[in-house]
């Protein structure tokens, strides 16, 4: 299996109109069981089919039906998709041709109004829709609602109408509720997963891809593999592309009773990436970079990692600043380097957070800055980068760039990253308590932390470790006498030189870091090709179900209902 760590932060929308999972947009909700209806109104219903009374009315059906309507006809249309202009004609002439006005088609014109951005009339109409006991209006008005589209923002109300329309047998008003629990911060899966499955016993519907993903995770439900593979399966016939990406890595593994097989795998991850789903893009870049039921094409790869950091994917920002940075099957451009982290940084990706930081501390493609470089290192560290922690104790333990010098701060950081198994910042940490430097002058302290670097996996470092641990006397040594560990660092494998005295004695090879995001950087993406013959180790982590674990989602469902990330 080779899913790795998929970024995350920003994903593209197909619909003008975006719903965002924000928390004060999406608290935890009443009882799904329960959800109430006002006994004031009379049902919703879905019975109002096509009422062909003349040609505009035939015109409207097919260029503004919904494809979430049951009695829709054709597939529908999807809002970023109706032509305006000639739908707005038809549909108000459909309107105009009966007395009163039908609620199908006083729908359908809402559908037009919102596809055209006039959300108080598109919501005006939803309201009429929904008086006249549609399904289909209470389920847009819901929309309307609950992202605050034409008037007041309002969970609550939103939800209770996706109730409505699910009850009268729109399953994507279950579905959409279940969206918005899983969505809530922290997410509701047991309540989400109530709706869904209201919304799976109705038929095909997108809640065929959510709860086959819990399934899948075992998100508010037992996990079950088999029950992921039928509802993925259902939701991939359907045209879910989000679907198709997940059976993809379950057909890679051989997973849920569906047969291993990985070139078929990389046939669904193709379509899914040409579609434009980043996930699918940096797993079938994988796929090529690995050559996993595909010839290894690192050209290929190369190219699917640019198209998913072009759209934000942080980690593929990340791979494509390393792959610059080392200039492994790549022209080096430590420039170009630089400018991939940044953009991973700014998205969130914490270990382009430290390594941006070694950039602007080197002066390394960037112009040198030591202020900005201790901002990243500070942000990634509180995110619990270990090399991020080391690197923000180097900086107050020199006050490099004109800094602050705190010896107290700096041992913090480094009793952090020590803590963790980090020997470089071990080595630091013994040296500042065999001087007492911003700790209490302890000799045995020194020594236990001497011991730990002496243990670390790189050489250097642990030899250096022993060294000290070795050569420890009852009275520190001054200074000058002791090696300690520079600013410096060669690339984002190695921490840079050992300083004794003012004589550099070497290289000592350390673990990679992470980077961090400012407000203030450029939010503007690298748009450089990378050439081809691409290749550097893979440093991807199982990341993607993670991430959707937090509601971030690719796909725009045919609604306009979209789950992107919530934080």
């Amino acid at each position: 299996m080779i899913l790795r760590r998929f970024p995350a932060s920003v994903f593209r929308a197909s619909l003008s109109v975006a719903f965002l999972f924000a928390a004060s947009a999406a608290p935890r909700a009443t009882n799904a069981q329960s959800q109430p209806l006002s006994l004031s109104e009379a049902p919703a219903s879905i019975n109002f089919p096509a009422e062909h009374v003349n040609d505009s009315d035939a015109e409207c059906d097919q260029r503004a039906d919904s494809p979430s309507d049951p009695r829709r006809v054709g597939a529908g249309v999807e809002i970023d998709k109706i032509d305006i202009a000639r739908a707005s004609a038809f549909c108000q002439s459909a309107l105009a041709a009966t007395s009163p006005e039908r609620p199908r088609y006083v729908f359908l014109y809402g559908r037009v109004l919102l596809a055209n951005k006039d959300y108080a009339d598109a919501r005006a109409q939803f309201v009429k829709a929904d008086q006249a006991g549609s399904a289909m209006g209470a389920l847009a008005l819901g929309y309307m609602c609950l992202n605050g589209l034409g008037g007041a923002q309002d969970t609550d109300e939103a939800m209770r109408l996706f109730w409505r329309a699910g009850v009268a047998g729109v399953p994507d008003g279950f579905a959409n509720g279940g969206m918005v629990r899983m969505g809530a911060n922290p997410p509701d899966y047991e309540n989400a997963a109530s709706w869904f499955n209201r919304a799976v016993e109705m038929g095909p519907s997108k809640a065929d891809f959510y709860l086959g993903y819990m399934n899948l995770r075992g998100l508010g439900v037992p996990r079950n593999p088999n029950r992921a593979a039928q509802l993925l399966q259902r939701a991939y016939k359907a045209g879910d592309l989000q679907a198709n990406f997940l059976l993809a890595t379950m057909y890679e593994r051989g997973e849920g009773g569906l047969p291993r097989d990985p070139r078929g795998a990389v046939e669904m991850l193709a379509a899914s990436a040409a579609a434009g789903d980043p996930y699918a893009q940096v797993e079938l870049g994988n796929c090529y970079y690995n050559g996993v039921g595909v010839a290894v094409n690192h050209g290929s790869a190369a190219l699917w990692y640019f198209k998913a950091g072009q759209t934000g994917m942080p980690d593929a920002q990340e791979f494509l600043g390393y792959m610059y940075e080392t200039g492994d099957g790549i022209v080096p451009d430590q420039s170009l380097a630089t400018q991939w982290f940044r953009q991973a940084a700014i998205h969130g990706n914490v270990r382009a957070m430290t390594e941006l930081g070694i950039h602007l501390r080197q002066g390394n493609g960037v112009a040198w800055n030591e202020a900005e470089a201790m901002e990243w290192f500070t942000k990634a560290a509180a995110q619990g980068d270990v090399q991020a922690m080391s690197a923000a104790g180097l900086g107050l333990d020199k006050g490099l760039g004109g800094g602050p010098q705190d010896y107290a701060q700096a041992a913090r950081y480094f009793d952090e990253a020590a803590r963790r198994g980090d020997g470089f910042a071990a080595l630091n940490l013994g040296y500042l308590f065999e001087q007492g430097w911003g700790v209490q002058q302890s000799a045995e302290q020194a020594r236990n932390y001497y011991a730990l670097a002496s243990r670390d996996r790189n050489p250097k470092i642990a030899a250096l470790g022993a060294q000290y641990y070795d050569g420890m006397r009852d009275t520190p040594a001054p200074a000058a006498e002791r090696a300690t560990v520079s600013s410096s660092t060669d690339s984002s494998d190695f921490w840079g030189a050992v300083v004794v005295g003012a004589l550099a004695v070497g290289a000592i090879t350390a673990v990679t870091s992470n980077s961090s995001s400012d407000a203030s950087a450029s939010n503007s993406t690298t748009d450089t090709t990378p050439d081809y013959n691409l290749g550097a180790s893979q440093r991807w982590n199982d990341y993607a179900l993670d991430r959707m674990a937090q509601g971030c989602f690719w796909s725009m469902d045919t609604t306009g209902f979209l789950g992107s990330c919530h934080h």
